[in-house]
């Protein structure tokens, strides 16, 4: 059952643009308003939140590769120019 609802939240939500700049779009069809947190590569939390399927503004992050967690379990690698 798990794994049916990953499967279904990895094609109805989207991320971009992969590599950033400042700005992350999320979008998620399936989802209204969720909570995400930012993780360095060591598994340390760097910055969390809500988003109503905006734009998400990290500017204030160093450049390097992340990992966005969206509350329902996703996991994303993203990496800041």
């Amino acid at each position: 059952m798990i794994k049916i609802t990953r499967i279904f939240l990895q094609q109805s939500l989207q991320i971009y643009p992969n590599p950033f700049s400042s700005t992350i779009n999320i979008h998620c069809s399936s989802c209204n308003n969720f909570k995400f947190t930012i993780c360095n590569l060591q598994g340390q939390k760097i910055v969390s939140g809500n988003s109503d399927q905006g734009k998400i503004n990290f500017s204030n992050l160093n450049r390097g590769v992340y990992f966005l967690k969206i509350q329902n379990g996703y996991l994303s690698k993203i990496i800041k120019e």
